[in-house]
């Protein structure tokens, strides 16, 4: 009996040498790599999520947006949300404003208290306001969001922005956004406390990748731009914002839509070859639409659908199939490039907004008034936070004004949205 136990130990004692060896060797690896921990972990509820006690960069989808300036160190507390807003989920006594959103409103590119959401919480220091923008996040995720934390952080107002992730594609295999597909995110990781654990896994997986016993996953493939389709189409992508609408309608909580763009400068040649193409000058389309297609952006994919459509119409079907196909596919958790513009998801939320009696506020035109506003592609920078921050505050402080009574049907003091409407000025 002594003996087996003696082996035991022993066993144990070199299972720990070998963790500890493996540790050193692949940690002086990923340094020298620059491999990061990352900031999210996947939820069969939301897709992914914030991970809790996080610090570090959470710099977005560096596949798809190739302008990585989001290098900000963050810092999430145990419950997944910004370290800067622990005190006021817990604090009961101000109103609460929750910001639904994307990496728009998670603050990538920009310093952590550079975000609209933070700027916000300064121009209403009577209420606090909570960010829940999560990178790569669509509006089925928002919807998710919405109903995990709306009931729990019982807001006095929520603010809904999502638009660029439900236009990106997603490849055969992957799909739409559903319940099914983040559960098989979740399935296809349960080895993950493996992965950040056991460095001996990672080190032995490494060296197997390397000689080629251990191959990389299948990636689904397609032919072309018109076999895919994306994470949320726009039926979905209005059925979402019902859904939303229908919870804070039901709770009577005040909501705001808050509607961004896509860069004006990025998209002026795609834009003017699709109203062309649209009036049938087709040469002229097609020459907008080459410069879209060869700026390389973001926009380039959508840009190539559009110039296909235009070959056909001139009976160059050759040309056409050339432009769709798909020889090198972005491959992100996040989606591919948008195969959609945003005015078309821009109006399905301003609709939606009209049903329910919903006020928006329309950022992103404010925006395209000064393209300087923009980090990239989508994302706004500093100044435009704070612009996009601004133009919050005055339809917050409008929408509480107006939904006094059902605010105190709901027991928030009367008293205490006056001094908020005071903040303004």
């Amino acid at each position: 009996m002594k003996t087996v136990l003696q082996g035991i130990l022993v066993a144990i004692v070199g299972l720990l040498l070998l963790e500890g060896a493996s540790r050193s060797v692949m940690t002086l690896q990923w340094n020298m790599q620059g491999v990061e921990i990352p900031w999210y972990r996947y939820s069969s509820e939301v897709g992914w999520e914030r991970r809790p006690g996080f610090v570090g960069a959470a710099s977005g989808d560096k596949a798809a947006m190739p302008f990585e300036r989001g290098l900000y160190e963050r810092r999430f507390d145990r419950g997944g949300y910004f370290a800067a807003d622990t005190a006021q989920v817990e604090n009961n006594t101000d109103p609460k404003i929750l910001a639904f959103g994307d990496s728009s409103t998670f603050g990538w590119g920009v310093p952590p208290e550079a975000s609209y959401s933070e700027v916000l919480d300064t121009l209403l220091p009577n209420a606090s306001v909570i960010n829940l923008g999560v990178n790569g996040y669509t509006s089925y995720q928002g919807y998710k969001a919405f109903q995990k934390y709306v009931p729990k952080l019982n807001p006095s107002v929520a603010i809904v922005s999502f638009n660029f992730n439900d236009r990106r594609y997603v490849l055969p295999g992957d799909g739409v956004d559903s319940d099914a597909k983040f559960e098989r995110y979740v399935t296809g990781h349960q080895v993950e406390f493996v992965h950040e654990w056991l460095y001996t896994y990672r080190f032995l997986h490494s060296v197997l990748r390397k000689v080629g016993v251990v191959s990389e996953p299948h990636v689904a493939k397609a032919e072309t731009l018109n076999d895919i389709t994306v994470r949320v189409p726009p039926a979905s992508y209005r059925e979402n914002l019902v859904h939303m609408a229908e919870i804070a309608r039901d709770r009577k909580i005040p909501l705001i839509f808050m509607i961004l763009k896509d860069h004006p400068v990025m998209t002026e040649h795609l834009d003017r070859g699709i109203a062309l193409l649209q009036n049938s000058q087709v040469d002229e389309a097609i020459k907008e639409l080459t410069i879209a297609v060869y700026l390389h952006n973001p926009f380039s994919d959508l840009a190539r659908q559009s110039l296909a459509r235009a070959y056909e119409k001139k009976g160059n079907y050759e040309e056409a199939r050339r432009y769709v196909r798909l020889s090198n596919p972005l491959v992100s958790v996040h989606g591919g490039y948008p195969l959609f513009r945003d005015v078309e998801y821009n109006q399905i939320m301003r609709q939606v907004a009209s049903e329910f009696h919903i006020k928006v506020v329309e950022a992103g035109r404010a925006m395209d008034e000064d393209p300087s506003l923009f980090l990239d592609p989508v994302h706004p920078n500093e100044e435009g936070h704070q612009k996009i921050a601004a133009l919050l505050h005055t339809a917050i402080v409008e929408v509480m004004a107006q939904g006094g009574s059902a605010q105190a049907e709901r027991g928030v003091v009367a008293e205490r949205m006056a001094s908020l409407s005071m903040s303004r000025q």
